[in-house]
Formats: structure tokens, C-alpha cells, sequence
């Protein structure tokens, strides 16, 4: 975090995101907005739960990791934010998440390098973000198990933009 982002002041409309520790073992983030969220917050906060959706929907036991992050950088294309997605610039992830087990960021890393097939009973963490620049992140992560015929949603919270009431 630089000096600028600890001295800012949050204004209505500015946007979080918040991993809501529900339990051991589980990593979920969702966003937040301080007041109102502007219509473009909304609207990009729907296009990343979208692709959350999809890539969810996806998952099956054998299903190469690899074949799941191409689906996501497809699908992230079509909505035109492939230069946000996971980060920008340098500190772009290549990534839509990884294993949760003992510790909460363990193997298997979902990205597009891996060479292995995704095993039923398995937990997961699937995260995806977009952070544009002077705009801010909006990030949705869900902690699921596989099963024989898809994924079971762990995370216990809402996964509706948060919109919090300023004081």
C-alpha cells in the first residue's frame, strides 16, 4: 500500500473488497461500496460475478485446469476487460485461483501453465478480479468442493455488491 492509498479518504461510491472470514479453511472475497455504488460499479460488479458464474458452472472432475483458465481469458476478452483482469500492467495475475486445504493458498494454482486435471473432491478457491486503474478493484471469491457433477458453493456469504451506508 503506498502513502497516497493510506491518506485517502473514502467517499461515497469508493469501492472494497473484504474477505469476510466465515471459517477455517474457507477464502471468499466480496466487494463493498461505501453509500451508493455508480452505475459503472454496478455494471462491472456484474460482469465479474458473470464470469464467476460461468467458470463455476464449468468445473468438473477431470476437467483440464489449463482448458478452465482459457475458458476465463476467453469469456474476460469477450467483455473487453482482458487488460484488468487479475491486476494490470506488471502486477497482472495469471491466475483464477488456487487449492485451499491445510493453508488457505495451497496447490493446485488454476492457471493457464498447469499440465493437471481438476479431481473430484478437491477444494478450491476460484477468484476473479478486474482493478482498473482510477476506478478501483471489484473482486468476487468463492470456496467450493467438486463433485461428481460440479461444484458445491462453501461460502456461506452474499454475493450481491454490498452497498454500506455511510455514517
Amino acid at each position: 500500500m503506498s502513502k497516497k492509498d493510506e491518506d485517502k479518504r473514502w467517499s461515497s461510491g469508493d469501492g472494497a473488497g473484504c474477505n469476510p472470514l466465515r471459517a477455517l479453511g474457507a477464502d471468499e472475497i466480496r466487494t463493498y461500496v461505501v453509500g451508493k455504488a455508480s452505475r459503472r460499479r454496478k455494471e462491472v460488479y456484474r460482469d465479474v460475478l458473470e464470469l464467476q458464474d460461468h467458470l463455476l458452472a464449468r468445473i468438473r472432475p477431470g476437467m483440464p485446469i489449463g482448458e478452465l483458465f482459457a475458458y476465463a481469458m476467453q469469456h474476460v476478452k469477450s467483455l473487453g476487460y482482458e487488460s484488468y483482469f487479475q491486476g494490470y500492467g506488471k502486477s497482472q495475475g495469471r491466475y483464477i485461483g488456487h487449492g485451499v486445504g491445510l493453508e488457505l493458498d495451497e496447490w493446485p494454482v488454476l492457471d493457464g501453465r498447469a499440465r493437471y486435471r481438476i479431481q473430484e473432491g478437491v477444494v478450491l478457491a476460484v477468484e476473479c478480479k478486474f482493478i482498473i486503474p482510477d476506478f478501483g478493484a471489484v473482486f468476487i471469491e468463492d470456496t467450493v468442493v467438486v463433485r461428481s457433477q460440479g461444484i458445491e458453493i462453501l461460502s456461506g456469504s452474499d454475493r450481491s455488491l454490498a452497498e454500506i451506508t455511510t455514517w
